[in-house]
């Protein structure tokens, strides 16, 4: 364990039952990427069992608020596990 926290090249490791994990970005398998809907805007729901993409209007950004463009996300098997920290 202490050789692998030391080495420069792994900045997040965890330790689950004895095994150490890194997080990892790895292409979807085929036939299980997340089909979305025609637009800029939608709601993501059902995770993890059965998940979708619904479309949605975006909202209106209130007085002191923003509106945030998000262009990527990455999501586990159980939707967020701990070893998927930063995501």
């Amino acid at each position: 364990l202490r050789s692998a926290a030391a080495r420069d090249d792994e900045p997040e490791l965890a330790r689950r039952a004895g095994t150490l994990l890194t997080p990892r970005l790895v292409r979807a398998r085929p036939g299980t990427a997340l089909a979305l809907p025609a637009g800029d805007t939608y709601a993501l729901t059902g995770f993890p069992a059965a998940p979708r993409a619904d479309a949605v209007p975006a909202p209106a950004p209130g007085p002191g608020q923003v509106l945030v463009e998000v262009r990527a996300l990455a999501l586990g098997d159980d939707a967020v596990p701990a070893t998927s920290a930063g995501v």
